[in-house]
C-alpha cells in the first residue's frame, strides 16, 4: 500500500496496537490497523489522553457522519500542536475515507501525532505507561518523540525535547561515549520541571477553585432547572386532574347535548313536515290566485273596452249636451220663425191669387213641423241613451274598482304567504345553525376547568333540591283530595253549626215566649225568677253569637286554606315554569362559557407550553455557555501554565512584540486569549 508521507512513520502495527491498549486504555482495544483507524477508536483515545479538548460533543455519534468526526477532531489537533505540521494534516484531512477503511500509512501517522498530544497534556498517567511496555514498543516510541524533538526548530515542544533527552539518557546509559554529560544535564532539568510542576499545581489549585465556583454557578442552575421541571410537573397533574374531572362530566354533557340535539331534530322535523304543507298550500294558494287573477285580468280587460266605449259614447253625450243647451234658443228661433212663417203665409195668402200656391206653402209647412218633431224626438232618445251609457259608465267604474280591490287583497294574501314561507324557512335555518353550534360546543365542552365543574356541581345540587321541592310540591298537589274530603267535612260541619244556631234560635224563641207568658201569668212573681230569665235569656244569646263566631272563623280559615292551596299551586307552577327557563338558560350558558373556557385553557395551555419551552432553551444555551466558558477557563489556565514553564534563565527575545501587537503566544503556540472553533463540517 502506497504512502502519503515521507518519511515515512515510525510506528508500525505492534507498537500502534500496544499503545491504544496499555497506554490509551481504549475499551475495546483493536486488533489490527484497520481497527485503529475507526472513528470511535480515534476519539476514545483521544478523551483518554485530553477530555477537556476532545469532550462529548465530538463523538461520532454526535456529528453527522463519522468523516464529519474526525475533520473535527484533526482540526482540534492541529489547533492542540499549534499548525506546525500543517502539511502532514492537510493530507489526513484529503483522505480521511481511506483513513477510516484503515490504510496503514495514514492511521500509524495519526497515531503519531496522538502520542505526541499525549506528552504535551497533562495526562501523566499515560506516559507513565509508556515504561511498562516493551522494549521494542519503547525504542519506537523514543525514535518517534526524537524525531519530532529534533525537527521542532522553533522549540515550541520542550516537553517533548525534554522527555526525548531523559528517555534517550535512560533508556541507552552505555550506548554513546557522552551519556554521562548528558545524565550530568538531566539533573538540573529534572529540578526545574519539579519547580514548574509545583507552581503549576498552585494554578491547578486555583483553577480547581474557580472550576468549584463554576460546579456551584452549575448546579444552582440544575437546581433552577429541577424546580422548572417540578413546576411543569405540577402543571401536567393539574392537566391530568383537569382531564379527569373533564372525563367525569363528559358523560352528562353528551347526555344532555344529544337530548337537546335530538330535541332540536324533531324540531326541524316537524318544521319540515309543516314546511311541506305549507309549502304545498302555498302552491295551492298560487294557483288560485293566479286562476283568480286572469280572472280579474279578464274582466278588467272587458271593463276597459267598456270604459273606452264608454268614453267614446261619452263625447257623443257631450256632443248632445251641447245640442240639448242650444235647443232653447233653436226653439225660439223656431217659435219666432213660426210666427214670421206664419205672417209671411197669411200675407202670401192674401196676397197669392192662386189658392193652390197657398196649399202647397201649407204642406210645406206641415212638413218642416213635422221634421222639427222627429229632431225633438230623436233629441229626447239622445239625452235617455247619454243617461242609460253614464249609468253604465258608474256601473263599469264601480265594476273596476271592486276588480282592482280583488286583485289587490290576492296580492296581499300573496306576499302574507310568502311572508309566513320565508319566516318558517328562516325559523328552520335558524334552528339548523343552532344545531351546529350545539353539536361544535359538545366537543369544545369537553375542556371545561375544575372551578367550572364545581360551578356546575352546585348548579346540579341546586337543580336537585329544586327538583325535590318539586316533587314536594307534586306530592301535596297529590293530597288534593284529602283536602277535598276535609273541605267536605268543614262544610258538614258548618252544616251541623248552622242547624245547632237554627235549634238555638229556635230555643231562644220559646224561652223568650215562655218569660212572656210567665209574665202574663204571674205579675206577682219576684224578680228573682225575672232575673234568672235574663240570665239565661243572656247565656242563649252569647252561645249563639258564640257558636255563629266560631262558624264564621272556620268559613274564613277553610277560605284561606283554600285561597293558600290555590296560590301555592299557581306559585309552584310558576316556580316550576322559572326554573325551566333558569335551567335551560343556565345550560346554554354553561355551553357558551364551557366552550369560551375551553378556548381560554387552550391558548393557556400552549402559553405555558411555550413559557417553559423558551426558558427550558434558555437554560441549556445558558449551560451551553457556561460549559464554553469553563472549557475556555481550562484552555486559558492551560496557556498560562505553558507560559510559567520556561527556563529562569532564559531572557527575553529581542523580537518580543511591544505592547499593543498580537496576543501573546504560549509554548506550544496557542494563542491566551482565543479559541479556535472548528468550521462546520459540509
Amino acid at each position: 500500500m502506497a504512502s502519503y508521507f515521507t518519511p515515512l512513520p515510525f510506528l508500525d502495527e505492534d507498537t500502534l496496537l500496544d499503545l491504544t491498549g496499555k497506554c490509551f486504555l481504549v475499551s475495546k482495544p483493536p486488533q489490527s490497523i484497520k481497527a485503529a483507524g475507526d472513528a470511535e477508536v480515534i476519539w476514545e483515545a483521544l478523551n483518554k489522553i485530553y477530555p477537556a479538548w476532545f469532550d462529548q460533543s465530538m463523538h461520532p455519534t454526535e456529528c453527522e457522519s463519522p468523516q464529519a468526526a474526525v475533520e473535527n477532531m484533526l482540526y482540534y489537533m492541529n489547533e492542540f500542536l499549534e499548525n506546525k505540521f500543517q502539511s502532514d494534516f492537510d493530507v489526513l484531512k484529503a483522505h480521511i475515507p481511506e483513513l477510516l477503511n484503515g490504510n496503514s500509512s495514514l492511521v500509524l501517522k495519526l497515531y503519531e501525532f496522538i502520542l505526541l498530544i499525549s506528552i504535551q497534556s497533562e495526562c501523566q498517567e499515560v506516559v507513565a505507561r509508556f515504561m511498562q511496555l516493551s522494549e521494542t514498543s519503547q525504542t519506537v516510541i523514543q525514535r518517534v518523540i526524537q524525531f519530532y524533538a529534533d525537527d521542532d526548530d522553533s522549540k515550541a515542544f520542550p516537553e517533548v525535547a525534554a522527555l526525548s533527552k531523559s528517555w534517550g539518557s535512560s533508556a541507552h546509559p552505555s550506548g554513546h561515549d557522552d551519556g554521562e554529560g548528558e545524565r550530568g544535564g538531566g539533573g538540573p532539568l529534572a529540578q526545574r520541571l519539579n519547580a514548574q510542576v509545583a507552581a503549576l499545581k498552585d494554578q491547578l489549585a486555583a483553577a480547581k477553585a474557580q472550576l468549584a465556583d463554576s460546579e456551584t454557578q452549575r448546579e444552582a442552575l440544575l437546581d433552577r432547572l429541577k424546580r422548572t421541571e417540578q413546576d411543569r410537573e405540577q402543571e401536567k397533574n393539574k392537566r391530568m386532574t383537569l382531564e379527569i374531572q373533564l372525563e367525569r362530566k363528559k358523560d352528562s354533557l353528551v347526555k344532555e347535548f344529544v337530548t337537546q340535539a335530538d330535541e332540536l331534530e324533531k324540531t326541524i322535523t316537524k318544521l319540515k313536515a309543516e314546511l311541506e304543507t305549507e309549502k304545498k298550500e302555498k302552491k295551492k294558494l298560487d294557483e288560485k290566485l293566479k286562476q283568480r287573477v286572469n280572472e280579474l285580468q279578464d274582466e278588467l280587460e272587458m271593463a276597459k273596452s267598456e270604459s273606452r266605449r264608454a268614453q267614446a259614447l261619452e263625447v257623443q253625450v257631450e256632443t248632445y249636451k251641447n245640442k240639448l243647451k242650444e235647443i232653447p234658443e233653436l226653439k225660439e228661433a223656431v217659435a219666432r220663425l213660426e210666427q214670421q212663417n206664419k205672417a209671411n203665409l197669411e200675407k202670401l195668402i192674401d196676397a197669392s191669387p192662386d189658392p193652390g200656391e197657398a196649399t202647397a206653402l201649407k204642406k210645406s209647412v206641415e212638413l218642416y213641423k213635422e221634421k222639427a218633431a222627429d229632431i225633438e224626438e230623436k233629441l229626447v232618445e239622445a239625452r235617455a241613451l247619454g243617461e242609460a251609457l253614464q249609468t253604465q259608465k258608474k256601473e263599469l267604474e264601480s265594476k273596476v274598482k271592486a276588480a282592482e280591490k280583488k286583485a289587490e287583497v290576492a296580492q296581499l294574501t300573496l306576499v302574507r304567504k310568502e311572508a309566513e314561507f320565508d319566516a318558517k324557512t328562516f325559523e328552520i335555518e335558524a334552528l339548523q345553525q343552532e344545531l351546529e353550534k350545539a353539536r361544535k360546543s359538545a366537543g369544545e365542552a369537553k375542556v371545561v376547568n375544575a372551578a367550572k365543574s364545581s360551578e356546575d356541581k352546585e348548579a346540579l345540587a341546586a337543580r336537585v333540591a329544586e327538583l325535590q321541592l318539586l316533587q314536594k310540591q307534586q306530592e301535596k298537589e297529590g293530597d288534593k283530595e284529602q283536602l277535598q274530603q276535609q273541605i267536605n267535612e268543614l262544610i258538614a260541619k258548618n252544616a251541623e253549626l248552622q242547624s245547632s244556631v237554627k235549634d238555638l234560635t229556635e230555643s231562644k224563641d220559646q224561652l223568650t215566649k215562655q218569660m212572656m207568658e210567665a209574665f202574663a201569668k204571674n205579675d206577682s212573681r219576684g224578680t228573682s225568677a225575672a232575673d234568672e230569665l235574663k240570665v239565661r235569656l243572656a247565656a242563649a244569646e252569647a252561645q249563639v253569637a258564640a257558636s255563629k263566631e266560631q262558624q264564621q272563623l272556620q268559613i274564613d280559615l277553610v277560605k284561606a286554606q283554600l285561597e293558600k292551596q290555590t296560590e301555592g299551586a299557581l306559585n309552584a307552577l310558576k316556580e316550576q315554569l322559572q326554573i325551566r327557563d333558569r335551567e335551560s338558560s343556565f345550560y346554554r350558558k354553561a355551553i357558551e362559557d364551557g366552550a369560551e373556557q375551553s378556548r381560554r385553557e387552550q391558548r393557556l395551555l400552549a402559553s405555558v407550553l411555550y413559557e417553559i419551552g423558551l426558558r427550558h432553551h434558555r437554560l441549556r444555551c445558558y449551560c451551553q455557555q457556561l460549559k464554553q466558558e469553563h472549557e475556555a477557563l481550562i484552555l486559558r489556565l492551560q496557556a498560562g501554565e505553558g507560559r510559567r514553564i520556561e527556563d529562569p534563565t532564559e531572557k527575553q527575545s529581542p523580537e518580543e512584540p511591544e505592547e499593543g501587537g498580537p496576543p501573546f503566544t504560549n509554548d506550544i503556540g496557542r494563542s491566551s486569549t482565543k479559541m479556535h472553533t472548528p468550521p462546520a463540517s459540509e
